[in-house]
């Protein structure tokens, strides 16, 4: 019987990223942008007048749609790096040779939310607004993802007779 693909955990391939990071400075591993974004969502939030929150709930129904659609756009505007992704890797043989040569984990794993107080609701938009922040960059930095894909997809069908090496990274700020 087939097998079913093996499923990556989320923590498991941060924390290797982390320590990939970690070897090119400690302070790789900060994650300045996504404080940046999270306190600016958190300081909207707490600067919201309680009005907003408690007297016409509506208000707060409007600001959450405003921002879901800018998060579906956004989703929708960085889809295209995310097919190319897919449809790169899911090409015959490509996936076994990033796999083979300990790079597919860097670009394929699998992420396995009443009534509620005041002071929850604010943190409730301070993350929305700082994770719909956060998604942006990493939107922008998907881009990346996808021209790193087609440089080691470019190596691989060039250099089909020697594949079975191993695979130099190509950008130059993480070349050893």
């Amino acid at each position: 019987m087939l097998q079913g693909p093996e499923r990556y955990q989320f923590l498991k391939s941060w924390l290797q990223d982390l320590s990939d990071s970690l070897d090119d400075g400690w302070y790789n591993i900060i994650p300045f942008w996504l404080l940046l974004c999270i306190f600016i969502g958190g300081t909207t939030a707490y600067f919201m007048p309680d009005d907003f929150w408690t007297r016409r709930r509506d208000n707060a129904s409007v600001v959450y749609a405003a921002i879901l659609t800018m998060n579906g756009i956004i989703l929708a505007l960085s889809w295209g790096a995310f097919a190319k992704i897919y449809e790169t890797i899911g090409t015959p043989h490509f996936s076994t040779f990033l796999k083979e040569n300990g790079v597919l984990d860097k670009f394929l794993f699998f992420v396995s939310f009443e009534d509620a107080d005041l002071r929850w609701q604010r943190v409730a938009l301070g993350a929305t607004i700082g994770f719909g922040m956060y998604a942006v960059k990493q939107a922008a930095g998907s881009v990346t993802v996808m021209h790193d894909l087609i440089r080691y997809r470019a190596i691989f069908d060039a250099d089909k007779a020697t594949r079975a090496g191993s695979v130099r990274l190509i950008r130059p700020e993480t070349d050893t």
